[in-house]
């Protein structure tokens, strides 16, 4: 181990401290939402700080953890103090190789992370290629998959109990009249049963008219997810006629929606690390009428791989909107 090499056992105590504080630190610091680098030190000398830092700009000092969040747009130099306190220099770009000459460095920098001893940098293994951080609870990156695997296993056939409710017809050409409640159920359902360490509530107001669809929130952190939910497609009522058509707009204006669900929950939340999907169960088919009652392949999948255009295009322009998803469901074909 290059720490113990460089420094002996009083390296390895201060490597243990360093990533003890890490995990404490990305419960409250989302390394996904920080521009540039992130690096961490805990210097030789406890809480000495290293030469070529003695030209930068006074740090701040952080009393906890919770608060780190609030000057941590990037990039960031934090260093561990001996009484588990915190200096920051915000909007820093550090140098790890000088400044671990004097202190044990972790850096973390788009998706890979390094521990640095002395000049000697190491690549910390990664276990899975989507969470952020070897360090930080799998939040939003364990929402993602979740997200997929509904999709694969609940969605593309309705094998999901209560999303089979939704359909009007066994051939699933048509949603029955106010499907919502039933998309909203069995996705709430589904995410109480695959996330762990988590709240998940239906219909969570966040001070508009319209509560949002499902809010998840992360024990022991300070993460929550806005779950915004739309259907494309046609609908029926009990006599048969078509009820509803929505298309791409409906998804548009749910984008807007969430965006303004997003700034609401910010005005009372600021403290939180918020991040909003919009889910759209997408059940259009091609040339179906109110008589249809069979349809074929290309009707059928005609939308299956049709994404949706936005504008605006939320994802690209925030930090805390996700890129919308979309899970087609399939029809049964004749």
């Amino acid at each position: 181990m290059t720490v113990q090499r460089e420094y002996g056992t009083k390296g390895v105590t201060l490597l243990k401290r360093l990533l003890v504080a890490l995990q404490n630190i990305y419960r409250y610091l989302d390394p996904e939402n920080v521009l540039g680098s992130i690096v961490v030190m805990q210097s030789i000398d406890d809480d000495d700080v290293p030469p070529i830092l003695k030209a930068a700009p006074a740090p701040i000092e952080v009393l906890k953890p919770e608060s780190i969040g609030e000057d941590a747009s990037g990039p960031l130099l934090v260093q561990i103090l001996a009484n588990g306190q915190l200096r920051i220099w915000p909007k820093y770009t550090a140098d790890c190789i000088e400044l671990s000459k004097a202190a044990i460095v972790y850096e973390y920098k788009g998706k890979v992370e390094r521990i640095f001893a002395n000049g000697q940098p190491r690549t910390v293994p990664r276990v899975s290629a989507v969470h952020a951080s070897m360090f930080a609870i799998p939040c939003f990156s364990s929402l993602r998959e979740a997200f997929e695997h509904y999709r694969v296993h609940m969605v593309k056939v309705s094998s999901c109990k209560i999303l089979s409710n939704a359909w009007f017809d066994g051939n699933r050409i048509f949603l029955k009249a106010g499907p919502e409640e039933d998309m909203r159920d069995s996705l709430h359902q589904f995410l109480v049963s695959s996330l762990r360490g988590v709240e998940v509530r239906p219909e969570q107001n966040t001070g508009i008219t319209n509560p949002v669809d499902i809010k998840v929130k992360w024990l022991f952190t300070n993460r929550i997810a806005l779950i915004e939910i739309k259907w494309l497609g046609k609908s029926k009522d009990l006599s048969g006629a078509i009820k509803v058509k929505y298309t791409d707009n409906r998804a548009r204006s749910g984008a807007t929606q969430l965006a303004e669900y997003l700034d609401n929950n910010y005005q009372h939340a600021p403290d939180h690390v918020t991040r909003g999907y919009l889910v759209v169960f997408d059940a259009r088919r091609w040339r179906t009428q109110a008589a249809s009652t069979s349809i074929d392949r290309s009707n059928g999948l005609y939308y299956q791989h049709r994404d949706i255009e936005y504008d605006p295009k939320y994802h690209e322009i925030r930090e805390d909107f996700e890129r919308p998803v979309r899970f087609f469901m399939e029809p049964r074909i004749s």
